[in-house]
């Protein structure tokens, strides 16, 4: 019998269908492995610079009107991951600001992880060479295993 012995798994996480399907597994994997933490992190681009002061200098005009900071999207969709995780599972939610494949990569490095496990959209080879894709850059540069979930 094989016996799976990871203990700090990463799992990136955008709210989408396949970032739910990473999770899921994630939540297997962790049940294997007797110890395992997961660390579940949605990383949003920062904003523009334009539009931070717009957003900024529109309060000006309605200085005594209060209204309740919001939360940064990225963060409303991390909290809602955690509904995902059962309570017998240790994770930590991270929540970072920045170019998602650095910070992620970064974050693998930092919290000493032994595998990452991520979805991945499929986008195909023309659009990821123009957008980019987080989960080939970290399958290229993470220095563990990468699962990714399709």
């Amino acid at each position: 019998m094989i016996m799976l012995d990871y203990k700090r798994i990463l799992v990136p996480y955008d709210g989408s269908e396949y970032a739910k399907r990473a999770l899921d597994r994630a939540v297997s994997v962790a049940r294997c492995c007797d110890g395992a933490k997961l660390f579940i992190a949605t990383v949003s681009r920062p904003m523009p610079p334009m539009e931070k002061i717009a957003r900024e200098k529109a309060y000006v005009f309605d200085a005594d009107k209060k209204e309740p900071e919001k939360k940064d999207p990225g963060q409303v969709i991390l909290d809602d991951s955690e509904k995902l995780i059962p309570e017998d599972i240790p994770h930590e939610l991270i929540f970072r600001v920045g170019n998602p494949g650095s910070v992620l990569l970064d974050l693998s490095f930092e919290k000493n992880c032994d595998l990452v496990i991520m979805g991945n959209r499929g986008r195909g080879a023309l659009k990821s060479l123009f957008m980019g894709s987080v989960s080939s850059h970290l399958a290229s540069n993470v220095k563990c295993p990468i699962l990714i979930i399709k």
